[in-house]
């Protein structure tokens, strides 16, 4: 079972980095250098941002499942833990364009 969880976890991963290359390539208009991974997150490029954020997520959590059972300290999956609910912070809340007016969505 612990296997399977990493192995999940792992494909998970991988999708996510495969949507945000998708997102690099299919919206040139962002700056790769330049521009916040969260820029992503508005307009018509956000049904892709919000997926990548949902598939490393759950790939977080099933990593950390799998470290909880293979035995190792309880304080390496709570930083995990703690590292997805970053990320989804990050992906359930907009903010504004790099350079942009503030808004009160964005603050």
């Amino acid at each position: 079972m612990t296997a399977t969880l990493a192995l999940t976890a792992a494909a998970l991963y991988a999708a996510g980095l495969a949507i945000l290359a998708l997102l690099h390539l299919r919206f040139p208009g962002h700056r790769l250098l330049r521009d916040p991974v969260s820029d992503y997150g508005l307009g018509t490029s956000k049904p892709w941002f919000q997926a990548m954020g949902w598939a490393g997520s759950v790939a977080g959590l099933l990593l950390a499942w799998a470290m909880a059972r293979a035995g190792l300290p309880g304080w390496i999956a709570a930083c995990l833990a703690g590292s997805v609910a970053a990320r989804l912070g990050g992906t359930a809340f907009p903010t504004d364009l790099e350079g942009a007016t503030p808004t009160a969505t964005g603050r």
